[in-house]
């Protein structure tokens, strides 16, 4: 029995040696990452936090398809995209601006379409490293369920990470245009001084998936999003929906679940929608990897759309 238990413990040993080794080996690497853009992003928030400002709190279609800068410009109004990753809790993203968010402020809320079937505080792959690795302004802000959520899978997430980055390293080698998502296209310095993405200027189009929506469920997401908005709007600070940018053929074949999404929006108490998601809808050219992610050019036009639409609603 007792040597059972020495091989156990052993075992144990090795395997948080393993984990805690990776996880270490990971973190350098993870500060060039896109990811780690979002400590920029906080810094940037951070400068503005005593002005009235606009914040755009998303996933990716937010980090690629908003210009904040442009936003700015356009409206007097400092800005700041905090759009990073989609696949994250979006209640952690809303969690880590509200201690900067005060009376005048505009937050334009931009969840990506399968945020309304999976839920407010999901918590899944790639965020989970902005818990533990992005420094203590977005520790401290994010709630305890979801560190505790976060903490097992951070700390196995080293190697693994190690190993996709080898694999995609692997693919650039073997295509010219295709760069890796860790060190190529997503890279952290690929972010400028307003959160904004900045390097999708040159990078040439790419196929991407063509897929359906997740059904949506009007129990989850919405709900809970308005109820958040609510303690905002208490404050005087604007809160303001966006729908992502998509393309006709998503639109078309997923027509039936954003319709009912839309039809939900309207009845929200504290949001106020900007625009119907069939608005924003772009030709594939319009694209560089994914239906969320529009090129630079198409990423000014967006922009602009929603400006004229809050100057129109404000």
């Amino acid at each position: 029995m007792a040597k059972i238990m020495v091989k156990l413990l052993v075992l144990v040993f090795a395997f948080i040696v393993f984990s805690v080794s990776g996880f270490i080996l990971y973190s350098g690497l993870f500060q060039k990452t896109h990811l780690a853009s979002y400590i920029d992003k906080i810094r940037r928030l951070e400068s503005i936090q005593n002005i009235q400002k606009a914040v755009f709190i998303g996933g990716s279609a937010s980090h690629f398809g908003i210009q904040a800068e442009l936003f700015e410009k356009e409206t007097a109004v400092p800005s700041v995209n905090m759009g990073l990753y989609a696949d994250g809790s979006f209640k952690m993203y809303m969690d880590n601006v509200l201690p900067y968010l005060g009376d005048g402020d505009a937050v334009f809320l931009c969840p990506e379409y399968e945020y309304y079937s999976s839920g407010f505080d999901k918590i899944s792959d790639g965020s989970i490293d902005l818990v533990y690795m992005s420094g203590a302004a977005v520790f401290k802000n994010t709630s305890m369920f979801y560190k505790i959520k976060a903490a097992p899978e951070t700390l196995i997430s080293g190697w693994r990470h190690l190993g996709n980055i080898i694999k995609y390293h692997a693919a650039a080698s073997a295509d010219k245009n295709y760069k890796n998502v860790f060190l190529g296209d997503y890279r952290r310095d690929y972010s400028d001084a307003y959160g904004d993405y900045k390097g999708i200027k040159n990078i040439p189009n790419k196929s991407f998936e063509k897929r359906h929506f997740v059904v949506y469920d009007d129990r989850m997401f919405l709900s809970e999003l308005d109820k958040y908005a609510g303690n905002l709007v208490k404050n005087n600070i604007g809160v303001y929906l966006l729908f992502p940018p998509g393309t006709g053929f998503l639109f078309e074949i997923s027509a039936l679940e954003i319709e009912k999404i839309y039809s939900a929006v309207l009845l929200l108490k504290n949001i106020t929608p900007l625009f119907h998601p069939g608005d924003v809808l772009y030709t594939d050219d319009n694209f560089f990897d994914t239906f969320y992610h529009l090129n630079y050019d198409a990423a000014i036009q967006y922009t602009r759309y929603i400006i004229s639409r809050y100057k129109e609603v404000k």
